[in-house]
C-alpha cells in the first residue's frame, strides 16, 4: 500500500511539472543581453528657408560713400551653421562687390553697407540661405544705382561745368547753373539725403553753352519737402561719353 501511494504520488508529480513546462513553455522567452525597441521614423525637411527682404523704394539711388541699410527676415527651423551659408550680397552688374554673412535661424537681420566711389552703376541685393538638409533659397532685390561724385572723361574732351548751388543754404529756392561743352542729353534730378529721387528738374536734348535751372523744395508731385540734405545731379551724355557731377545743398526748414 505504502509503495502504491508513493507511486501515485510520484505520477501526480510528474504531470504538476509537465503542466508547469507547458504553461512556461507559452509565455514569452527573454534573452539575456539583448533589448529591442521602435524607433520613430526620421524627419526630412524639404522646405526651403524662407526669406522676405524688405522692397527696395522706387528709383533709389544711392551716393557713393554715403551709408544705406538693407534688411531681411529669415524663418527656418533647421537653419545651416557651415560657414557661407547663410550670406548676403551686393552685385555691382555680374561682379560681386562685398557680402555679409549672418546668423541662421529665425530673426531679423539688417546691414549698414557702404556705397563704393567707383563710377555709377546698376547694383542688386541677393539674401542666400541653407538647411541642414540642403534645401536653399537665394532672394534679389531689383536693381539700383550708386552714383559717383565725378565720373572721369577723356582729358582731350572739356567737361561740363556745374557751378554750385546758390543760395546754398536756401529757403525756399536755389539755383542751379550749368554751361555744356557740346550738345548732349542732359538729366537734372535732386535727391534726398539716404539717395532716393525727389524730382527730375530736366531730361533731353541740350544745345551746347549754358543752362540754368531753380529748384522750390518741392517733388515731382508738387509737395514741399522738408528741411535738410539734398542732392544735385548732372547727367550729360554726348559722342558716346557721359559725365556725372553732383553737388549738395541744404534746404532750411
Amino acid at each position: 500500500m505504502i509503495q502504491r501511494q508513493r507511486n501515485l504520488n510520484d505520477v501526480f508529480f510528474s504531470v504538476l511539472v509537465a503542466t508547469m513546462v507547458a504553461g512556461w513553455a507559452g509565455l514569452p522567452q527573454a534573452i539575456a543581453g539583448t533589448g529591442s525597441a521602435i524607433s520613430a521614423p526620421t524627419s526630412i525637411d524639404t522646405q526651403q528657408p524662407q526669406v522676405a527682404v524688405e522692397p527696395l523704394p522706387a528709383n533709389l539711388y544711392v551716393l557713393a560713400g554715403e551709408n544705406f541699410e538693407f534688411k531681411w527676415s529669415l524663418t527656418e527651423d533647421n537653419p545651416s551653421s557651415l560657414v557661407g551659408s547663410n550670406v548676403a550680397e551686393v552685385w555691382i552688374g555680374d561682379q560681386l562687390q562685398s557680402s555679409h554673412p549672418f546668423s541662421p535661424g529665425i530673426g531679423a537681420h539688417t546691414w549698414l553697407w557702404t556705397a563704393p566711389d567707383t563710377t555709377s552703376a546698376s547694383v542688386h541685393l541677393v539674401v542666400n540661405s541653407s538647411d541642414t538638409f540642403g534645401n536653399t533659397t537665394a532672394l534679389a532685390t531689383a536693381n539700383f544705382t550708386v552714383l559717383s561724385s565725378v565720373t572721369h572723361v577723356p582729358e582731350a574732351a572739356r567737361a561740363a561745368i556745374f557751378a554750385l548751388p546758390a543760395p546754398n543754404p536756401f529757403n525756399p529756392m536755389t539755383k542751379l547753373s550749368f554751361d555744356l561743352p557740346q550738345s548732349g542729353l542732359v538729366t537734372v534730378t535732386v535727391h534726398d539725403a539716404r539717395g532716393y529721387r525727389v524730382s527730375t528738374l530736366y531730361s533731353g536734348q541740350q544745345p551746347a553753352g549754358p543752362l540754368a535751372l531753380r529748384w522750390d523744395g518741392r517733388d515731382s508731385g508738387g509737395r514741399r519737402q522738408a528741411g535738410g540734405t539734398y542732392f544735385f545731379r548732372l547727367e550729360f551724355q554726348y559722342q558716346g561719353r557721359q559725365e556725372q557731377i553732383i553737388h549738395k545743398a541744404v534746404l532750411l526748414p
